[in-house]
């Protein structure tokens, strides 16, 4: 007999492979934001920019973007800027 999808057998939860599949998708985004935008997040905060310009940073043609206004313009924290 073939096993319903999230289907309770013996007592136990089990996941058909599909369902684990999505599930591990979502860690692996997770671990990915942290890794890649956290870093962003606090070179930002420490240049003077609000830290949620790391979020642009996971974004396409908008992380491009923000590299090179980030590269080229003045920071913030250098003309006397407020840091958070």
């Amino acid at each position: 007999m073939p096993i319903p999808e999230a289907a309770e057998r013996d007592g136990a939860f089990y996941l058909t492979s599909s369902q684990l599949g999505g599930y591990l998708r979502v860690q692996a985004l997770i671990v990915l934001l942290i890794i890649f935008v956290w870093p962003w997040w606090k070179t930002f905060k420490k240049a003077g920019y609000p830290g949620w310009f790391g979020l642009g940073m996971f974004i396409p043609l908008l992380n491009l973007i923000l590299l090179f206004y980030f590269a080229f313009a003045e920071w913030l924290i250098l003309r006397g800027g407020k840091q958070d």
